[in-house]
């Protein structure tokens, strides 16, 4: 079951960042994007504590989304160090 991704400016810039500096990381979270996209499951995780969000897994980066239905958000880009503060 194919996905819908629609990505949020500040990921987006996250990621166009990433790429000047670590060009394997930006890859990486590409094609997981584009895995989960296909209906596939990249190394996904439902969050706990946070009833809309999801993670995805990529090198030393994470993804976090929301799905409503057919739809994924991508709503940050974080180094997995930074990935959970709140």
């Amino acid at each position: 079951m194919a996905r819908d991704v629609h990505w949020l400016s500040d990921p987006v810039e996250d990621l166009l960042s990433l790429s000047r500096n670590d060009r394997r990381s930006a890859d990486a979270i590409v094609a997981a994007v584009r895995q989960l996209e296909r209906g596939g499951r990249p190394d996904v995780k439902k969050l706990s504590g946070r009833d809309d969000r999801w993670r995805i897994r990529a090198r030393d980066f994470r993804l976090q989304f929301t799905r409503v239905g057919d739809l994924v958000v991508i709503v940050s880009l974080d180094n997995r160090r930074d990935a959970y503060d709140d």
